[in-house]
């Protein structure tokens, strides 16, 4: 019986997961994991754009291919069932060296990625020439999932799939763009746990370490990985964690200023960190500032609209619950600057 390889792009998932393609093999319906040893992936360029109640994704992989022709399938799941929280991915496009091509839909009962669901999958055929580069390009919309139990939220790009292919990742650029959703100051470079390897030691917010072989440039509207020769490990994701004040969980009422405090003195932040935090909040929604050192700095956001219209109540639930906690933080904190 001859096999095809099902390749897999499991890019930016509504749940705020996305991974690398990955290749895997099919018989009789069952589809499982397989090392392919001819075709690697000699590059990868991933674009995400984050908003307020989705993302989108325009993704490019160059796959080459050392050995004879290979056909095979090229299959994206939607892991939208995994909660019926979520919503289906739209606008889904796929091309294959720049020819657009109209994907079938399948359903497949299957272990994967620790997940056990029926998942929905687009499915198209492809052809990895001899001794060629297969350029596939796949874009869609994807919506997050529920509020988290504070206010963070967490974006996962996983690379453990890139190992099913011929040696390491040649070159990966991932950028993650939130123009349109919250600037770097909330970024978040700490997370809670304990303070010491003592089991009864108390929590606390610590800066996270990251040894890895890559390049991490944080800008104000974007943060950037690269990396070149990269053979990730079989559950190695790339994260960005965020404060998210947009929406609202009863847990909100759990926190206090102090939390907040804790986290702010890991990020060496100072009292104007905080207070800039805070004036974003506002000037996302065209708050018009009557100090010149403010106004000056916002009218050179391109996200910044002014609305002569502003009052408190365009605030959702969780931002005006946020706002009062930067506020007590901002007159408390005990902060050097």
């Amino acid at each position: 019986m001859n096999r095809k390889f099902l390749t897999t792009l499991i890019l930016i998932l509504p749940f705020q997961l996305l991974a690398d393609i990955g290749s895997l093999d099919s018989e009789q319906g069952n589809i499982y994991p397989v090392k392919n040893t001819s075709v690697s992936m000699s590059r990868e360029y991933v674009y995400i754009k984050l908003f307020q109640d989705s993302v989108t994704v325009d993704a490019t992989f160059w796959m080459y291919n050392k050995d004879s022709t290979q056909h095979g399938i090229v299959g994206f799941p939607d892991f939208s069932k995994l909660s019926y929280k979520l919503k289906e991915i739209t606008d889904f496009r796929v091309s294959i060296d720049s020819s657009n091509v109209i994907p079938d839909t399948m359903f497949i009962e299957k272990d994967f990625l620790r997940f056990k669901k029926e998942f929905k999958w687009y499915a198209w055929e492809v052809v990895f020439h001899a001794k060629d580069t297969t350029l596939i390009q796949v874009s869609y919309t994807g919506f997050w999932g529920s509020a988290g139990l504070d206010p963070f939220k967490w974006f996962g790009y996983f690379l453990g799939t890139a190992k099913t292919w011929n040696g390491p990742i040649g070159e990966g650029t991932i950028v993650f763009d939130y123009t349109n959703y919250f600037s770097n100051r909330y970024i978040s470079k700490c997370r809670w746990q304990k303070v010491s390897t003592d089991p009864d030691s108390l929590m606390g917010f610590l800066p996270v370490e990251d040894d890895r072989d890559m390049e991490v440039t944080t800008e104000e509207n974007t943060q950037t990985y690269q990396f070149k020769n990269y053979s990730p490990r079989e559950n190695e994701s790339v994260i960005i964690e965020f404060l998210n004040p947009y929406d609202y969980h009863w847990y909100w009422y759990l926190w206090d200023d102090r939390y907040l405090e804790d986290y702010f003195n890991c990020h060496l932040y100072t009292k104007n960190d905080v207070y800039f935090i805070l004036a974003e909040l506002y000037a996302r929604r065209g708050f018009i500032f009557n100090s010149p050192r403010e106004t000056d700095y916002f009218e050179k956001r391109i996200w910044y609209k002014p609305n002569e219209n502003f009052t408190p109540d365009k605030f959702s639930k969780g931002e005006k619950v946020f706002i009062e906690m930067l506020k007590i933080v901002g007159q408390n904190m005990t902060l050097s600057k």
